[in-house]
Protein backbone atom coordinates (compact mmCIF):
# COMPACT_ATOMS: atom_id res chain seq x y z
CA UNK A 1 0.00 0.00 0.00
CA UNK A 2 3.12 2.62 -0.81
CA UNK A 3 2.72 5.37 -2.27
CA UNK A 4 3.60 4.93 -6.49
CA UNK A 5 5.16 7.82 -8.55
CA UNK A 6 3.26 8.12 -12.49
CA UNK A 7 4.05 10.62 -15.03
CA UNK A 8 5.76 13.16 -11.91
CA UNK A 9 2.72 12.66 -9.53
CA UNK A 10 2.57 10.52 -6.25
CA UNK A 11 -0.97 8.19 -6.31
CA UNK A 12 -1.99 5.30 -4.96
CA UNK A 13 -4.13 2.09 -5.94
CA UNK A 14 -5.38 -0.81 -4.02
CA UNK A 15 -7.96 -2.69 -2.01
CA UNK A 16 -9.27 -2.68 1.41
CA UNK A 17 -12.11 -5.07 3.35
CA UNK A 18 -13.19 -5.15 0.02
CA UNK A 19 -13.51 -2.00 -1.39
CA UNK A 20 -11.24 -0.16 -3.87
CA UNK A 21 -9.28 3.13 -3.08
CA UNK A 22 -7.34 4.69 -5.82
CA UNK A 23 -6.12 8.59 -6.19
CA UNK A 24 -3.31 10.06 -8.33
CA UNK A 25 -2.35 13.77 -8.22
CA UNK A 26 -0.19 14.20 -5.22
CA UNK A 27 2.82 16.62 -4.86
CA UNK A 28 5.26 14.41 -2.87
CA UNK A 29 4.95 10.87 -1.47
CA UNK A 30 3.70 12.20 2.27
CA UNK A 31 0.90 13.78 1.35
CA UNK A 32 -0.47 10.51 -0.33
CA UNK A 33 0.88 8.25 2.55
CA UNK A 34 -1.26 10.66 4.88
CA UNK A 35 -4.59 9.69 2.92
CA UNK A 36 -3.65 5.84 2.96
CA UNK A 37 -3.06 5.81 6.57
CA UNK A 38 -6.57 7.83 7.16
CA UNK A 39 -7.89 4.93 5.03
CA UNK A 40 -6.70 2.57 6.79
CA UNK A 41 -7.04 3.55 10.88
CA UNK A 42 -9.48 1.38 12.77
CA UNK A 43 -13.14 3.61 12.55
CA UNK A 44 -13.96 2.10 15.91
CA UNK A 45 -10.85 3.70 17.34
CA UNK A 46 -11.95 6.58 16.24
CA UNK A 47 -15.74 6.76 17.30
CA UNK A 48 -15.45 3.79 20.11
CA UNK A 49 -17.36 5.75 23.28
CA UNK A 50 -15.51 3.32 25.25
CA UNK A 51 -12.15 3.71 24.56
CA UNK A 52 -11.02 5.75 27.38
CA UNK A 53 -12.22 3.04 29.82
CA UNK A 54 -9.73 1.10 31.42
CA UNK A 55 -10.94 -2.96 32.18
CA UNK A 56 -12.50 -1.99 35.85
CA UNK A 57 -14.54 0.49 34.38
CA UNK A 58 -15.92 -1.30 31.23
CA UNK A 59 -16.28 -4.23 33.57
CA UNK A 60 -18.57 -2.03 35.81
CA UNK A 61 -20.76 -0.83 33.10
CA UNK A 62 -21.15 -4.36 31.57
CA UNK A 63 -22.64 -5.90 34.84
CA UNK A 64 -24.39 -2.96 35.09
CA UNK A 65 -25.85 -3.24 31.44
CA UNK A 66 -26.43 -7.12 30.97
CA UNK A 67 -26.10 -8.87 34.32
CA UNK A 68 -27.13 -6.64 36.91
CA UNK A 69 -30.88 -6.96 36.21
CA UNK A 70 -30.86 -11.14 35.64
CA UNK A 71 -29.17 -12.29 38.11
CA UNK A 72 -29.11 -13.21 41.60
CA UNK A 73 -27.67 -10.85 44.36
CA UNK A 74 -25.15 -13.65 44.96
CA UNK A 75 -24.10 -14.01 41.34
CA UNK A 76 -23.57 -9.96 41.19
CA UNK A 77 -21.23 -10.01 44.15
CA UNK A 78 -19.83 -12.90 42.70
CA UNK A 79 -19.08 -10.99 39.40
CA UNK A 80 -17.39 -7.81 41.10
CA UNK A 81 -14.99 -10.40 43.61
CA UNK A 82 -13.90 -11.95 40.72
CA UNK A 83 -13.08 -8.36 38.69
CA UNK A 84 -11.01 -7.81 42.24
CA UNK A 85 -8.74 -10.88 41.76
CA UNK A 86 -8.48 -9.59 38.29
CA UNK A 87 -7.12 -6.03 39.40
CA UNK A 88 -5.32 -7.64 42.55
CA UNK A 89 -3.20 -9.45 39.39
CA UNK A 90 -2.80 -6.52 36.92
CA UNK A 91 -3.52 -3.27 38.56
CA UNK A 92 -6.35 -1.26 39.12
CA UNK A 93 -5.53 1.04 35.73
CA UNK A 94 -5.01 -2.09 33.79
CA UNK A 95 -6.78 -1.81 30.48
CA UNK A 96 -8.76 -4.15 28.34
CA UNK A 97 -5.80 -4.31 25.67
CA UNK A 98 -2.93 -4.37 28.30
CA UNK A 99 -3.43 -7.97 28.63
CA UNK A 100 -1.95 -10.96 26.51
CA UNK A 101 -3.12 -14.61 26.51
CA UNK A 102 -0.07 -15.73 28.04
CA UNK A 103 -0.02 -12.81 30.79
CA UNK A 104 -3.90 -14.31 31.59
CA UNK A 105 -2.89 -18.04 31.35
CA UNK A 106 0.02 -17.14 33.90
CA UNK A 107 -2.63 -15.16 36.30
CA UNK A 108 -4.90 -18.77 35.50
CA UNK A 109 -2.07 -20.50 36.91
CA UNK A 110 -1.80 -18.31 40.19
CA UNK A 111 -5.50 -18.39 40.75
CA UNK A 112 -4.41 -22.54 40.94
CA UNK A 113 -2.65 -22.13 43.84
CA UNK A 114 -5.35 -20.39 45.87
CA UNK A 115 -8.71 -21.27 44.66
CA UNK A 116 -11.08 -24.55 44.24
CA UNK A 117 -11.50 -25.37 40.31
CA UNK A 118 -15.19 -24.56 40.71
CA UNK A 119 -14.04 -21.13 42.30
CA UNK A 120 -11.24 -20.65 39.31
CA UNK A 121 -14.37 -21.47 36.94
CA UNK A 122 -16.41 -19.04 37.56
CA UNK A 123 -13.92 -16.37 37.97
CA UNK A 124 -12.61 -17.11 34.52
CA UNK A 125 -16.62 -17.03 33.21
CA UNK A 126 -17.00 -14.08 34.35
CA UNK A 127 -14.20 -11.85 33.13
CA UNK A 128 -14.44 -14.37 29.88
CA UNK A 129 -17.75 -13.00 29.37
CA UNK A 130 -17.10 -9.70 29.64
CA UNK A 131 -13.50 -9.77 27.17
CA UNK A 132 -16.66 -11.20 24.59
CA UNK A 133 -18.51 -8.12 24.52
CA UNK A 134 -15.53 -5.98 24.81
CA UNK A 135 -14.20 -7.57 21.44
CA UNK A 136 -17.27 -7.00 20.04
CA UNK A 137 -17.83 -3.10 21.43
CA UNK A 138 -14.37 -2.54 19.74
CA UNK A 139 -12.73 -2.00 23.19
CA UNK A 140 -10.41 -4.53 23.10
CA UNK A 141 -8.49 -6.26 19.90
CA UNK A 142 -8.65 -9.63 20.72
CA UNK A 143 -9.95 -12.22 23.94
CA UNK A 144 -6.65 -13.15 25.86
CA UNK A 145 -9.11 -15.46 28.34
CA UNK A 146 -9.44 -17.62 24.77
CA UNK A 147 -8.07 -21.28 25.72
CA UNK A 148 -6.74 -20.78 28.84
CA UNK A 149 -6.23 -24.09 31.15
CA UNK A 150 -7.46 -24.14 34.40
CA UNK A 151 -5.90 -26.41 36.84
CA UNK A 152 -5.95 -26.14 40.37
CA UNK A 153 -3.61 -27.88 43.30
CA UNK A 154 -6.36 -27.08 45.61
CA UNK A 155 -8.93 -29.75 46.57
CA UNK A 156 -12.29 -27.83 48.67
CA UNK A 157 -10.82 -27.96 52.43
CA UNK A 158 -11.07 -26.38 55.67
CA UNK A 159 -8.46 -23.93 56.98
CA UNK A 160 -6.96 -26.87 59.51
CA UNK A 161 -6.43 -28.85 56.58
CA UNK A 162 -4.46 -26.14 54.44
CA UNK A 163 -2.00 -25.37 57.10
CA UNK A 164 -0.13 -27.02 59.92
CA UNK A 165 0.69 -25.41 62.94
CA UNK A 166 3.94 -24.19 64.03
CA UNK A 167 4.83 -27.22 66.05
CA UNK A 168 3.61 -30.05 63.05
CA UNK A 169 5.89 -27.50 60.74
CA UNK A 170 8.61 -28.46 62.86
CA UNK A 171 8.22 -32.08 63.62
CA UNK A 172 7.69 -32.79 60.19
CA UNK A 173 10.87 -31.60 58.81
CA UNK A 174 12.87 -33.97 61.97
CA UNK A 175 10.89 -36.51 60.40
CA UNK A 176 11.44 -36.28 56.81
CA UNK A 177 14.60 -36.13 57.63
CA UNK A 178 14.75 -39.57 58.78
CA UNK A 179 13.75 -40.80 55.92
CA UNK A 180 16.87 -41.08 53.91
CA UNK A 181 15.35 -41.73 50.10
CA UNK A 182 15.03 -39.32 47.13
CA UNK A 183 11.48 -38.75 48.03
CA UNK A 184 12.31 -38.00 51.08
CA UNK A 185 14.76 -35.69 49.54
CA UNK A 186 12.14 -34.02 47.61
CA UNK A 187 9.72 -33.35 50.24
CA UNK A 188 12.70 -31.39 52.49
CA UNK A 189 13.77 -28.91 49.83
CA UNK A 190 9.44 -28.42 49.15
CA UNK A 191 9.39 -28.19 53.41
CA UNK A 192 12.89 -25.45 53.39
CA UNK A 193 11.87 -23.90 50.80
CA UNK A 194 8.33 -23.24 50.21
CA UNK A 195 8.53 -24.13 46.35
CA UNK A 196 5.69 -25.54 44.06
CA UNK A 197 6.12 -29.84 43.31
CA UNK A 198 6.74 -28.65 39.83
CA UNK A 199 9.49 -26.68 40.14
CA UNK A 200 11.23 -29.32 42.55
CA UNK A 201 10.82 -31.93 39.70
CA UNK A 202 12.84 -29.54 37.28
CA UNK A 203 15.94 -29.04 39.39
CA UNK A 204 18.67 -29.29 38.04
CA UNK A 205 22.26 -30.31 40.36
CA UNK A 206 23.72 -27.15 38.56
CA UNK A 207 20.85 -25.12 40.74
CA UNK A 208 22.14 -25.63 44.00
CA UNK A 209 25.23 -23.83 45.15
CA UNK A 210 25.74 -24.84 48.49
CA UNK A 211 28.53 -22.73 49.29
CA UNK A 212 26.69 -19.94 48.72
CA UNK A 213 23.89 -21.78 50.40
CA UNK A 214 21.03 -21.29 47.50
CA UNK A 215 19.03 -22.94 45.33
CA UNK A 216 18.19 -21.43 41.95
CA UNK A 217 14.52 -21.87 41.36
CA UNK A 218 13.72 -22.42 37.65
CA UNK A 219 10.04 -20.94 37.93
CA UNK A 220 7.84 -21.42 35.20
CA UNK A 221 3.85 -20.72 36.61
CA UNK A 222 4.59 -16.71 36.65
CA UNK A 223 6.57 -14.11 35.68
CA UNK A 224 8.39 -13.77 38.85
CA UNK A 225 8.24 -17.22 39.83
CA UNK A 226 12.10 -17.56 38.74
CA UNK A 227 14.01 -17.07 41.98
CA UNK A 228 17.02 -17.78 43.87
CA UNK A 229 16.22 -19.21 47.83
CA UNK A 230 18.45 -18.82 50.35
CA UNK A 231 19.07 -21.95 52.53
CA UNK A 232 19.98 -22.31 56.30
CA UNK A 233 23.70 -23.60 56.36
CA UNK A 234 22.26 -26.91 58.45
CA UNK A 235 19.50 -27.53 55.59
CA UNK A 236 22.18 -26.56 52.35
CA UNK A 237 24.06 -29.12 54.36
CA UNK A 238 21.74 -31.89 54.69
CA UNK A 239 20.88 -31.55 50.81
CA UNK A 240 24.76 -31.68 49.64
CA UNK A 241 25.23 -35.38 52.36
CA UNK A 242 21.63 -36.52 51.10
CA UNK A 243 22.94 -36.27 47.55
CA UNK A 244 26.32 -38.01 48.10
CA UNK A 245 24.54 -40.47 50.29
CA UNK A 246 21.84 -41.64 47.69
CA UNK A 247 24.36 -41.93 45.18
CA UNK A 248 21.37 -40.05 43.03
CA UNK A 249 22.22 -39.75 39.72
CA UNK A 250 22.51 -35.84 39.08
CA UNK A 251 21.97 -35.99 35.19
CA UNK A 252 18.91 -33.77 34.14
CA UNK A 253 16.11 -32.84 36.09
CA UNK A 254 17.92 -35.65 38.68
CA UNK A 255 14.83 -35.25 41.48
CA UNK A 256 12.27 -35.82 39.46
CA UNK A 257 9.58 -37.96 41.15
CA UNK A 258 5.57 -38.78 40.42
CA UNK A 259 3.27 -36.84 42.29
CA UNK A 260 1.78 -40.00 43.71
CA UNK A 261 4.70 -41.52 44.92
CA UNK A 262 5.70 -37.86 46.56
CA UNK A 263 2.26 -37.63 48.21
CA UNK A 264 2.73 -41.62 49.46
CA UNK A 265 5.65 -40.08 51.27
CA UNK A 266 4.25 -37.30 52.50
CA UNK A 267 1.74 -39.50 54.01
CA UNK A 268 4.09 -41.69 55.45
CA UNK A 269 6.12 -38.75 57.12
CA UNK A 270 2.65 -37.70 58.48
CA UNK A 271 1.69 -41.10 60.07
CA UNK A 272 5.64 -41.40 61.43
CA UNK A 273 5.24 -37.86 63.16
CA UNK A 274 1.80 -38.67 64.49
CA UNK A 275 0.39 -35.39 62.97
CA UNK A 276 -3.37 -35.55 62.98
CA UNK A 277 -5.55 -34.51 60.38
CA UNK A 278 -6.07 -34.78 56.71
CA UNK A 279 -3.14 -32.73 55.90
CA UNK A 280 -2.31 -32.16 52.09
CA UNK A 281 1.29 -31.65 49.94
CA UNK A 282 0.12 -28.05 49.05
CA UNK A 283 0.45 -27.16 52.79
CA UNK A 284 3.82 -27.42 52.74
CA UNK A 285 3.91 -24.44 50.74
CA UNK A 286 0.93 -22.61 52.78
CA UNK A 287 2.72 -23.44 55.80
CA UNK A 288 5.90 -22.26 54.39
CA UNK A 289 4.82 -18.67 54.06
CA UNK A 290 2.40 -18.86 57.64
CA UNK A 291 5.08 -20.13 59.57
CA UNK A 292 7.44 -17.12 58.10
CA UNK A 293 5.09 -14.56 58.84
CA UNK A 294 4.45 -15.42 62.23
CA UNK A 295 8.33 -15.26 62.67
CA UNK A 296 7.72 -11.55 61.49
CA UNK A 297 9.31 -11.66 58.07
CA UNK A 298 7.99 -9.09 55.99
CA UNK A 299 6.18 -9.24 53.10
CA UNK A 300 7.98 -8.11 50.47
CA UNK A 301 10.57 -11.48 51.17
CA UNK A 302 8.21 -13.79 51.56
CA UNK A 303 6.57 -12.84 48.09
CA UNK A 304 9.82 -13.13 46.44
CA UNK A 305 10.98 -16.24 48.26
CA UNK A 306 7.81 -18.26 47.22
CA UNK A 307 7.64 -17.07 43.54
CA UNK A 308 4.38 -15.17 43.76
CA UNK A 309 3.51 -13.18 40.83
CA UNK A 310 3.48 -9.63 43.32
CA UNK A 311 3.32 -8.75 46.50
CA UNK A 312 -1.25 -7.84 46.31
CA UNK A 313 -1.11 -11.77 45.99
CA UNK A 314 0.58 -12.27 48.92
CA UNK A 315 -0.96 -9.93 50.94
CA UNK A 316 -4.52 -10.84 49.47
CA UNK A 317 -4.05 -14.88 50.94
CA UNK A 318 -1.92 -13.97 53.65
CA UNK A 319 -2.47 -10.54 54.85
CA UNK A 320 -4.09 -11.21 58.31
CA UNK A 321 -1.22 -13.16 59.31
CA UNK A 322 1.40 -10.40 59.18
CA UNK A 323 2.22 -8.80 62.12
CA UNK A 324 3.63 -4.82 62.54
CA UNK A 325 7.31 -5.85 62.04
CA UNK A 326 8.87 -4.99 59.07
CA UNK A 327 12.79 -4.65 59.78
CA UNK A 328 13.55 -8.31 59.14
CA UNK A 329 15.48 -9.43 55.92
CA UNK A 330 16.34 -12.86 54.51
CA UNK A 331 19.41 -13.35 57.03
CA UNK A 332 16.85 -13.52 59.49
CA UNK A 333 14.46 -16.32 56.56
CA UNK A 334 17.66 -18.15 57.18
CA UNK A 335 18.34 -18.11 60.95
CA UNK A 336 13.96 -18.95 61.28
CA UNK A 337 14.89 -22.24 59.06
CA UNK A 338 18.06 -22.78 61.05
CA UNK A 339 16.12 -22.60 64.29
CA UNK A 340 14.09 -25.87 63.25
CA UNK A 341 17.07 -27.68 64.02
CA UNK A 342 17.27 -26.86 67.38
CA UNK A 343 13.64 -26.67 68.87
CA UNK A 344 12.09 -29.63 70.80
CA UNK A 345 9.28 -31.20 69.46
CA UNK A 346 6.49 -32.67 71.28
Amino acid sequence: MEPKKINGKWGFDFSYKNKRYRQQGFATKKEAKMVIEKILENPIKQQNKYAHLNFAQYFTLWVETYKEKYVTHKTYLRYFNALRKFLLYFGDNVRPNDVTQREYQEYINQLGEQYTLGTMKKDHQAIRACYEQAVYDGIAKRNPTFNARLESEIEDMPEHVKFMEDFEYEKLKEVIKEMNTPSGLFLFILHVTGARFGEVSNLRYEDFDFEKETIFIRGGKTINAKRTVELSYEDSKYIKEQIEALKINLNGTFLKRSNTAIKQHFRKALDNGDIKGHKVLHSLRHTHITYLIDKGVDDEHVSKRVGHANINITREFYGHRFNSSKEQSESVVKDILNSIENNDTP
